[in-house]
């Protein structure tokens, strides 16, 4: 940076820069040199990650609204669609902490870019889980069986998908078949964390019975 200022990587050196002093937590540089390559960078790709950088930055701070707001910077700034797959699958994470019906549509929207295959089960999923949380019961379930089909095969996917299933019945108030779907969950798949979260629920189904 101080010798070779007419590189072709000196934004990206920049870039890097600010990125170490955030992690040495100098911030104040830090945030000025993200916010100077937004600013002047020709570079898209220099300018999609100092936004990234600035929204990780925000969502360590607990700063939701602008940590969204730079994810959707960098995916705009973006010629990457699996990149733009990623953030926008961080954009609905981070929704979801503060409104789970906005983040239905945010997790639709990974489908857009060239989502990886887990990552594509990943927005599907939460999709689901998100309209569960927010009352969206009928197209829940629809989303649900649909994984249950696609990812018949993946057990590891399956029994995530099973045990929403179960939440999906325990929010309609339907204690038969949520009990009979966590049972389900730990006969089909012993020894997995759905299998455990459904023994959990199970326990704490017959607690509120005493």
């Amino acid at each position: 940076i101080s010798k070779l200022k007419a590189s072709r990587f000196l934004d990206e050196a920049l870039l890097n820069l600010a990125k170490t002093q955030l992690r040495l937590e100098n911030e104040k540089p830090a945030l000025e040199r993200f916010n100077d390559l937004i600013k002047n960078s020709d570079d898209r790709l220099v300018v999609s990650e100092s936004y990234q950088s600035l929204a990780e930055y925000y969502l360590n701070k607990k700063d939701y609204t602008n940590a969204i707001k730079n994810f959707k910077s960098a995916i705009e700034y973006s010629n990457n669609s699996e990149f733009k797959a990623q953030m926008q699958f961080l954009v609905a994470s981070v929704t979801n902490k503060l409104d789970p019906k906005k983040a239905v549509v945010e997790f639709d929207k990974v489908l857009d870019y060239n989502a990886s295959f887990d990552l594509e089960y990943l927005a599907k999923y939460n999709t689901a889980k998100s309209m569960i949380l927010s009352g969206d019961l009928k197209n829940a379930n629809e989303i649900i069986e649909n994984l249950q089909v696609k990812y018949k095969d993946v057990p590891a996917n399956l029994s995530q998908v099973n045990y929403l299933q179960a939440i999906y019945y325990d929010e309609k108030k339907d204690n038969k078949s949520s009990l009979n779907q966590y049972y389900n969950v730990i006969k089909d798949f012993p020894s997995t964390i759905p299998s455990s979260d459904a023994s959990f629920k199970i326990g704490k189904f017959y607690e509120s019975k005493n």
